[in-house]
């Protein structure tokens, strides 16, 4: 998800029971205007499904954190808003990454960039990744992301000059 989908999350858009994110909005942080907006694109506005460990850690963090009456899955302190990209950055993303001893310069779109490479290699086809990601065409996807499909590309060759050999047999 983009950092602006994922910070518009509220509650209702988590399926427990199907294990399905609904991506329906995405928060602008503009100062003029802070707002949930519709999603960047008509395709934007999807259902994903999440795997068991991360619905776990869903149902954790709502357990910890919910307060209630706040509809958002990461809020701002006070509720009445989610959470800015620049307040997620400080408070969540680098003291998590500093605990864990990453890289600090890892921002949350590199997290998008790693689920492509993951699914690529899980065996996850491009239209798949296209659709997950909410991109209105693959060619979207294939050009923000080529350099991840170049070992597909290796993969391909490989696997044609197999078949080759196999029927000079």
């Amino acid at each position: 998800m983009r950092s602006a989908e994922f910070r518009a999350l509220e509650w209702t858009d988590i399926d427990f029971n199907k294990g399905t994110v609904s991506v329906n909005k995405s928060f602008t942080d503009n100062a003029d205007s802070k707002k949930a907006l519709d999603p960047k694109t008509e395709s934007s506005n999807r259902t994903i499904q999440i795997d068991s460990i991360t619905l776990n850690r869903l149902r954790e963090h709502k357990e910890r954190y919910y307060q209630g009456v706040c509809p958002y899955v990461f809020p701002n302190r006070i509720c009445n808003n989610p959470i800015t990209g620049r307040n997620f950055k400080h408070r969540i993303l680098k003291p998590a990454l500093q605990e864990l001893g990453m890289d600090m310069d890892i921002n949350l779109h590199t997290f998008r960039h790693t689920s492509v490479l993951l699914a690529r290699q899980s065996g996850a086809d491009i239209l798949s990744i296209s659709k997950r990601l909410g991109h209105a065409s693959i060619s979207i996807t294939a050009d923000t992301y080529s350099a991840l499909f170049e070992e597909t590309d290796l993969q391909l060759a490989e696997g044609l000059e197999k078949l080759q050999q196999d029927i000079a047999l």
